[in-house]
């Protein structure tokens, strides 16, 4: 995980802010709504959030995030 990280922080210096989240870490209860739809089954971790939206879930995909945020630039 850390090397998407990297590589998408690497690629998107100053044009987006990666961040990873650990859902059992006190920074998550920013994400209240979000907690919500994994309780209730409706997404699986992990999560991938663009502008505080849910845009990924179930796996993380350099190609795919990079995509995204390309398109948006």
């Amino acid at each position: 995980m850390n090397s998407i990280k990297e590589k998408l922080t690497k690629d998107f210096a100053g044009k987006a802010n990666i961040e990873f989240v650990d859902i059992f870490s006190d920074d998550v209860q920013e994400y209240s709504e979000i907690l919500k739809m994994v309780d209730s089954g409706l997404v699986t971790l992990p999560i991938t959030l663009v502008n505080n939206l849910p845009r990924f879930h179930g796996g993380l995909n350099y190609d795919d995030i990079k995509e995204l945020l390309e398109s948006r630039q």
